[in-house]
């Protein structure tokens, strides 16, 4: 139990790191359509994970007087941290991938890659890729008319 509480712990903390530089980030933005959704999904994102951090850390504090008697329960092995090396891999991987490839495809190729590593069939990943793609691409570029970055590779250079 406690380490699982350290684990969600240190889980929290990046989220929370990685949510305020989105948020610092979107400041940086100057039209509307380009900083409103991301802003309000990275303040979003900060407050749940504040929350679960401070829940985490009070977690952690009621648990320390448990009967924990082998000291090296508390110590964090490599083969606990994998999880959350895991997730931070996934999570850079999009940022990059968004970064260079844009917001649409880089979704379709997120859903492609994370449902194939699930060992789902080539069918059922086809399907949700290209139905999350759309669903997004309906929502936000049509419903809103909100023009999501484009990518390095893809942006037009009028």
């Amino acid at each position: 139990r406690l380490m699982k509480t350290k684990q969600n712990t240190i889980a929290f903390i990046v989220v929370v790191a990685l949510s305020l530089l989105s948020v610092i980030h979107t400041y940086t933005l100057v039209n509307i359509d380009a900083w409103l959704l991301p802003r309000a999904l990275s303040y979003v994102i900060l407050i749940l994970s504040l929350v679960g951090t401070i829940k985490s850390i009070l977690d952690g504090r009621k648990s320390d007087g448990d009967s924990v008697k082998d000291k090296d329960a508390r110590i964090f092995k490599p083969e606990e941290l994998r999880p959350l090396l895991e997730m931070t891999a996934w999570l850079v991987g999009v940022v990059v991938a968004i970064y260079i490839f844009g917001f649409y495809p880089s979704i379709f190729i997120f859903t492609f890659t994370y449902m194939k590593r699930r060992k789902r069939s080539w069918l059922t990943t086809v399907i949700y890729s290209v139905a999350l793609t759309a669903f997004l691409y309906l929502a936000l570029r049509i419903g809103m008319s909100a023009r999501l970055y484009e990518g390095i590779l893809f942006m037009r250079r009028f």
